[in-house]
């Protein structure tokens, strides 16, 4: 089968990162806001946010360690909130540790934006200048409750926030399990700068059929930023975490979509402490940040044609949710300068199965490369076969 890329995004290939691992990359926030072509934008260069969410929540330490350990896990940004007091000093903690923060203003607070006043207002105006602080969060999960949250009111607040402070991006997060599903996206679409989709599959069964369609929903929404949640922790005992597979799985299906913002829901109940319980999972969270860090100018660089044959061997199925489709073999290609394509795949067969690629003769590309290995792809007439397990991520780069 060939497939046809369409364009997401299109900017110069040679774009870079405002924020790597460590702590030389820091640098203090001047603005954010979203690019012409929905990327995440911090001091106008391209930036991934990798967020950290509720970790006030966690009960493994203290604060101060809690923080050691997110940026140990490539966190460039953690969810906080708080009195003014209170949020003054964890911006300060946070920038100790290079580390951003989104300000959550949840519950009264929103209310209180949507009046434009109150102690919300002088949060805004006294944190604003703070060099660590990223952007503004209004409540989480509101189109489960729109009669207190009603998309007129929350649009009030979002331009309250916007007066206050034109320079940072404002956030709101919904739940396409509410009432009105998809149409939710689209009535409150136009309520922030950073749409983002809360959905957490491997507590909802493997119901990843929902994940992808929400994906969907929140990149048509607005012509801001996309984001999405990537569940990290279990919610309860007896339900277990996603595997790192699971959660690479999750990151590429999402950034293959165009959303240019991740968070990770992570948070500890009822005697489950995941910072503890799950130390390969944060292993494995701190490579995929890394590596996602590393495939922002892949994802950034312009859509291309990739006239590759695909044939898919043994029982692949793809799925839907809500008349939103998701294929056997999700692809996704990007021109890297003139001399290199990236191609991106997501696999999803029965279990495991094989597919075959072929590379058009005509074509200048002459190597291909798995990355971030390296590694060189074994071609006989420009043929290849690889395996795949379910939800497996394959990234090929063909050189002339």
């Amino acid at each position: 089968m060939g497939f046809r890329v369409t364009a997401l995004l299109s900017i110069l290939s040679c774009c870079t990162i405002a924020l790597g691992d460590g702590r030389d990359d820091f640098v203090p926030v001047e603005t954010t806001r979203s690019g012409t072509q929905g990327e995440f934008l911090l001091n106008g260069r391209p930036f991934l946010p990798l967020v950290m969410t509720m970790l006030e929540n966690n009960g493994s330490g203290t604060l101060e360690e809690r923080l050691s350990r997110a940026a140990t896990a490539g966190f460039n940004t953690v969810q906080i909130s708080g009195s003014l007091e209170v949020l003054r000093r964890k911006l300060d903690l946070l920038e100790s540790h290079a580390i951003y923060g989104r300000v959550a203003l949840f519950g009264g607070y929103t209310e209180q934006m949507m009046d434009g006043a109150g102690d919300a207002a002088h949060i805004v105006r006294n944190l604003r200048q703070h060099g660590a602080l990223l952007g503004w969060e209004l409540q989480d999960e509101l189109n489960q409750d729109p009669d207190r949250f009603p998309p007129h009111r929350v649009r009030s607040a979002y331009e309250a926030l916007r007066n206050l402070d034109p320079r940072h991006v404002v956030w709101l997060n919904l739940t396409q399990f509410a009432p009105d599903g998809p149409a939710g996206f689209a009535k409150w679409g136009n309520c922030a700068d950073v749409l983002s989709n809360d959905n957490y599959p491997f507590t909802r069964g493997g119901e990843l059929a929902a994940y992808h369609a929400a994906l969907n929903w929140v990149a048509r929404a607005s012509d801001g930023v996309a984001a999405t949640y990537l569940q990290l922790s279990q919610f309860h005992p007896e339900v277990g975490p996603p595997t790192t597979a699971n959660l690479r799985m999750m990151a590429y299906l999402a950034v293959m979509r165009g959303h240019r913002a991740l968070s990770y829901f992570g948070y500890a109940a009822e005697g489950v402490e995941i910072w503890r319980d799950h130390p390969l999972l944060w292993r494995g969270v701190a490579e995929l940040n890394a590596e996602l860090t590393r495939a922002l100018p892949m994802l950034l660089a312009p859509p291309c044609d990739l006239p590759l044959r695909m044939s898919l061997e043994g029982a692949w199925r793809g799925f839907s949710w809500k008349g939103e489709a998701c294929e056997p073999l999700v692809t996704l290609a990007r021109q890297i300068g003139d001399d290199a394509v990236a191609c991106f795949l997501v696999g999803f067969p029965a279990y495991e199965a094989e597919a075959q690629l072929t590379l058009d003769t005509m074509l200048p590309w002459r190597r291909v490369t798995r990355w971030p290995s390296g590694e060189a792809v074994q071609m006989q007439d420009n043929v290849w076969r690889d395996s795949f397990y379910r939800g497996e991520v394959r990234v090929y780069l063909f050189h002339r």
